[in-house]
């Protein structure tokens, strides 16, 4: 479950940031690493129960993340077939991202939100709500804030988009620093659904990461809320 921000800069480079929301009580994810998938080169923080992730690179300036949840919160039907985290990992290792959910077999999979980004072919929405698989190309050259609907109402999603106003109202153009800030410190007043959510035991955002997508290269950065440990990769 996972809050997700896009900005894109004047040097034609964007940014892709996460901030992990989970139950701090659930294993520690391993630090990002690189992984051959399906003869494709992936870059990823392993989730050690489920053995997928929320976040992924590739080495072709590719980047996507998961959330929980389509459109609104569901009533979980248990058992699922497969973890929505190896979902992410097959799509992030497919060779056609655009057409891999034709020919791959939703049934039996919780509803969720793939966020994913090219630099040559944007910025794409996936939506899959237990029926029907939504897609949308989503602007890229404008700011995006979208939160989980599996933790979040439509109120405090409203609440958190009018905090990226703000921000984008003091901050004129975005860099890592004041994107890492406004991840870590928007709506600190309201813990509850601050952007670094923190609802004590039940979950909390317990892990921040930024892609810096650029013309050159893609720099990964990681930082684990709970005891600080950082890590960046350049691809």
């Amino acid at each position: 479950m996972c809050t997700f921000t896009f900005f894109s800069a004047e040097d034609d480079s964007f940014f892709f940031n996460v901030n992990r929301d989970e139950s701090p009580l659930r294993p520690k994810a391993k630090l990002p690493k690189k992984y051959f998938i399906e003869n494709k080169k992936l870059f990823y923080p392993k989730d050690p129960q489920g053995g997928g992730s929320w976040i992924c690179v590739n080495a072709g300036q590719q980047v996507a993340c998961l959330m929980n949840g389509a459109f609104e919160k569901h009533k979980r039907e248990l058992p699922y077939k497969k973890s929505r985290g190896l979902v992410l990992i097959d799509f992030m290792s497919s060779s056609d991202k655009l057409t891999f959910f034709n020919d791959y077999d939703l049934e039996g999979i919780e509803p969720f939100t793939i966020v994913f980004f090219d630099i040559k072919q944007g910025l794409f929405d996936f939506r899959w709500d237990s029926k029907d698989l939504h897609i949308k190309n989503e602007d890229s050259k404008k700011p995006h804030i979208i939160s989980s609907s599996a933790l979040f109402s439509n109120s405090q999603k409203k609440e958190r988009e009018h905090w990226l106003e703000k921000f984008l109202g003091e901050i004129k153009k975005p860099d890592f620093n004041s994107i890492k800030n406004f991840h870590l410190e928007a709506g600190m007043e309201n813990p509850l659904n601050a952007v670094c959510l923190n609802r004590f035991a039940i979950v909390a955002s317990v892990s921040f990461c930024s892609i810096n997508i650029t013309k050159e290269n893609t720099i990964f950065y990681y930082k684990d809320l709970l005891d600080g440990e950082e890590k960046s990769i350049i691809i």
